[in-house]
């Protein structure tokens, strides 16, 4: 089956696309900055990363512990980022899409 895909949902596809890289893009480069100073410190700085905190807890553990912390929050951030951000927009291009294949627009709204 051939599908028509008007122009109007290809701009909102463009767009979609634009959104996507303008908070993906920046977030990447935060992130891997962050993941390689941690990287540099641990393979460089033993003596500092070795130092006690708290108990047995040494500033290797926390470093470890903001990595896994940084990957839940930027996960979160996306997530509802996308939902206000993405979404309706994906919504708007699904009904464009069914419209002009002559199928009911139903259930488009955004999640």
């Amino acid at each position: 089956m051939n599908y028509v895909v008007p122009a109007t949902c290809e701009a909102l596809m463009r767009e979609i696309l634009r959104r996507r890289d303008r908070f993906v893009w920046p977030v990447t480069a935060g992130v891997l900055t962050i993941y390689l100073a941690a990287l540099i410190t641990l393979s460089y700085w033993p003596s500092a990363v070795g130092t006690k905190v708290w108990g047995s807890i040494n500033v290797a553990y926390l470093i470890v512990l903001v990595q896994f912390v940084l990957t839940f929050s930027v996960a979160l951030a996306y997530t509802s980022w996308a939902q206000r951000r993405i979404d309706p927009l994906a919504g708007e291009a699904l009904a464009v899409l069914k419209i002009a294949n002559n199928q009911l627009p139903t259930n488009v709204r955004a999640a």
